[in-house]
């Protein structure tokens, strides 16, 4: 039986992203997608515009991303992490188009 590269390590972290207060639950989902695996974790919300991911492996190559509709506009940002300790991500929310967000989300790693 193969066993998973993420169930050998040990060491694990926490991601915690910072969206900004007037993203939360109800309009914005974030999310950690692992390079080159086809894997992604939905984050969750802490507190108002702050959402973590708990067990990461150290090292472990990761994009989050966050993805918002407030007022019928679409929102996202997205930043590349290396897993070393627990991580603090801001991200800050820019406006984007239907068919921009689709594309960011083709090419992820």
């Amino acid at each position: 039986m193969q066993q998973s590269r993420f169930s050998v390590i040990a060491a694990e972290k926490k991601i915690t992203v910072d969206t900004g207060t007037d993203y939360e639950t109800s309009n914005t989902a974030v999310f950690v997608s692992v390079d080159g695996s086809n894997t992604i974790c939905k984050a969750k919300s802490v507190t108002l515009g702050v959402w973590e991911v708990e067990n990461f492996p150290v090292n472990l190559h990761v994009t989050v991303m966050a993805l918002a509709k407030v007022n019928d506009n679409y929102f996202f940002s997205k930043s590349s992490v290396i897993v070393s300790t627990d991580v603090s991500i801001p991200l800050v929310m820019n406006s984007i188009t239907l068919p921009a967000l689709k594309t960011e989300l083709e090419q992820l790693p």
